[in-house]
Formats: structure tokens, sequence, C-alpha cells
């Protein structure tokens, strides 16, 4: 006889990694990093003046570093909008499919999948 019980489904078959708001830190290291490598980039050029003689770097130090800090802070940011992102539909998809919630956690066919005929 089949077990007509409701259950609820537990949260292994998401792909969350971290807390709750890993997605807003991330967003928020990013922008710290993209910032540094910004300023990093913008004192040999000229644009945020320095004295020299406080600087003991070479032009090319400073912008391998900005650029480093820079491409690594991008990265992040656009992981961690991705994530919120992504968040935002899981948090739709449950309140849509409320009496479904394995909709929630992959684009199903709702007419189902074919035998592969292996």
């Amino acid at each position: 006889m089949p077990d007509k019980q409701r259950k609820r489904l537990s949260g292994h078959a998401t792909r969350s990694t971290g807390g709750p708001n890993i997605w807003l830190v991330r967003i928020v290291a990013g922008l710290i990093f993209c910032g540094i490598g910004t300023v990093l980039l913008l004192v040999p050029r000229g644009v945020i003046p320095v004295d020299d003689t406080k600087i003991r770097s070479a032009e090319t130090v400073l912008k391998v570093a900005g650029g480093l800090f820079g491409g690594f802070g991008l990265l992040t940011l656009v992981r961690g909008l991705y994530g919120g992102f992504r968040r935002a539909a899981r948090a739709t998809a449950m309140r849509v499919h409320a009496a479904e919630p394995w909709v929630a956690d992959f684009a199903w066919d709702p007419q189902g999948i074919a035998d592969q005929g292996t």
C-alpha cells in the first residue's frame, strides 16, 4: 500500500554553500576588492596624487597588484550577484509552487523524461 503521508523534504537537494546571506558578503567583499584594485591602478597614472617618496614600489608592481585585486573583486562581486538572483528565483518558485517544493530545486520538465534505452 502506498504511503500517502505528507513529508517535508530536507534541504539536501539545494546547492547552497555557506550561510543564508553569503551572497551579500560576497557582494560587499567584491566591492571592497574592486575599490582597492581601482586605487592601486589609479596611483601610477597620477589620477590620485601621492608623494613619490612614500611609494617604495615600482609602477609595474602597483599595476599588477591593482589588476589582481580588481579582477578578484569583480569575480567575487559577480558570484555574489548571481547567488542573490538565484536565491530570489528559488524563493519565488517556492512561493508559486508551495505544494511542490521539488520544482524549486531544478528546472524540471513537467512532461517528464523519456527512457534513454540503456
